[in-house]
């Protein structure tokens, strides 16, 4: 104690010298414009961690359209900042997968939502991301594709097949490295409101939920097809048909969250893998038939002119359609535990998805050829074996179709009610109920 009441007393004697104090001074005169820089930056970086451990203990109440002079809005949203925080911190030390969470890659804007922006909650590991993929994928666009090759030729479809494969691969990348940059990129709008602006987000966003609807339509009517087939024995309607899938639509579209959706989504992958083996089992024990029955094949495109054209664009629409999954990445990265392993679950589902495409395709049309239908499920021939391919088919579709249901359902309660969104309470499903069955009726 008596030295450092010593050296004390003699530093303050020094401090208090009028050279020293001097040099002090000049030498602070002197500082060069990078290091007053640093000290600012230091400055703002501690006011910034002052303010941030502030907010774990307090309520922030963020404005959609408040502005200095406009303070006050008709859309107030609430959120409990400490509530988030212990989330995220959960998130980080309690990974199922034992893997390590970058929070530098979870935004701030991750606490608070407004009007048309509710970030999800990031629970999502890339496994069930690969699974919600490709029961959007693998589906009604590949009993089309042999259907397809016939008219644009086998040649032809298999290059652009495979080009186009590769083209979503890489435009699958690009997303991921938008999000990282714009984290509060939920959506194509959300993307398209950082870099351009409004007016971009607003046609970002009815060209994405626009394709949405007409993919729901789409499925709707693979679905009474489906039922058709299964039962073949009897004339449905195709009416009826649609009615009766709806009956099975609707509890499945209240589940609100991709995550929740990902195990139905193994479902579904399961049962589309076997319809298409069904079919290829189907095709190879009958291949001996080929020859009886006339099958032709055209490695190019048969027709010529502004027909053959026509013919040929249409042909190349059903495989892009074949591809269609990327409105759904950005949705599915903003579920992610960690958003830095969608590139491996990328891989990993594009990889499946061109090998199994190209293995089915060729295999069906070099089977019925030039005889193939639109739905290749007609040329299964009447039996079990049918009906079982149909049921499983009928089941994947009810999936998919729940999976473009969740986004576009998410999107129009996110902009009518945000904060009764990922409540996960029975205000939540009262207001999710009536908007999904507007969006089926």
């Amino acid at each position: 104690s008596r030295k450092v009441i010593f050296f004390s007393e003699k530093a303050r004697k020094i401090r208090s010298c009028p050279r020293v104090r001097s040099r002090y001074h000049s030498s602070q005169s002197r500082a060069r414009p990078v290091d007053l820089q640093r000290r600012t930056r230091t400055s703002r970086y501690l006011e910034d961690e002052r303010r941030q451990n502030q907010s774990k203990h307090r309520t922030i109440t963020m404005n959609s359209n408040e502005t200095p002079g406009n303070p006050k809005s008709d859309t107030t949203n609430t959120v409990v900042v400490e509530t988030s925080l212990k989330q995220m911190e959960a998130v980080h030390h309690g990974s199922e997968s034992g893997e390590e969470v970058d929070i530098k890659t979870l935004s701030s804007a991750s606490y608070v939502s407004w009007r048309g922006y509710a970030p999800p909650n990031r629970v999502t590991g890339w496994v069930n991301v690969v699974f919600i993929i490709m029961a959007d994928l693998i589906g009604t666009g590949i009993v089309n594709l042999p259907e397809t090759f016939n008219r644009m030729g086998w040649a032809v479809g298999v290059v652009i097949l495979t080009a186009f494969g590769l083209l979503t691969a890489y435009a699958g990348l690009l997303l991921w490295r938008l999000h990282m940059t714009y984290h509060d990129g939920v959506t194509y709008g959300n993307i398209a409101k950082s870099v351009s602006g409004k007016a971009l987000m607003w046609l970002a966003f009815v060209i994405v939920y626009t394709h949405f609807f007409m993919k729901m339509a789409n499925y709707l009517l693979a679905a009474a097809k489906a039922i058709q087939v299964a039962f073949w024995m009897k004339d449905v309607c195709l009416y009826y048909a649609t009615l009766a899938t709806l009956a099975f639509v609707v509890p499945l579209c209240q589940l609100r969250t991709l995550h929740q959706i990902s195990y139905a989504g193994a479902f579904s992958v399961l049962m589309i893998s076997i319809t298409i083996l069904l079919l290829l089992i189907q095709a190879y024990t009958t291949w001996d038939q080929i020859g009886a029955e006339g099958v032709e094949y055209n490695p190019l495109p048969m027709e010529k002119g502004t027909k053959g054209f026509l013919s040929a664009f249409s042909a190349m629409t059903s495989l892009v359609f074949a591809y269609g999954g990327q409105g759904m990445y950005l949705e599915t990265m903003s579920e992610m535990r960690n958003p830095k392993d969608f590139p491996k679950a990328l891989s990993v589902f594009m990889s499946i998805i061109i090998a199994f495409y190209l293995w089915s395709s060729l295999s069906l049309y070099f089977r019925y050829g030039d005889q193939t239908y639109q739905y290749v499920l007609f040329n299964m021939g009447d039996g079990a074996i049918k009906t079982v391919a149909a049921v499983c088919m009928f089941l994947h579709v009810l999936v998919s179709f729940c999976l473009n249901s969740q986004l576009l359902t998410r999107a129009i309660q996110v902009r009518l009610w945000p904060g009764s969104v990922n409540s996960e309470d029975k205000t939540e499903w009262l207001k999710w109920l009536p908007i999904s069955g507007c969006t089926i009726s």
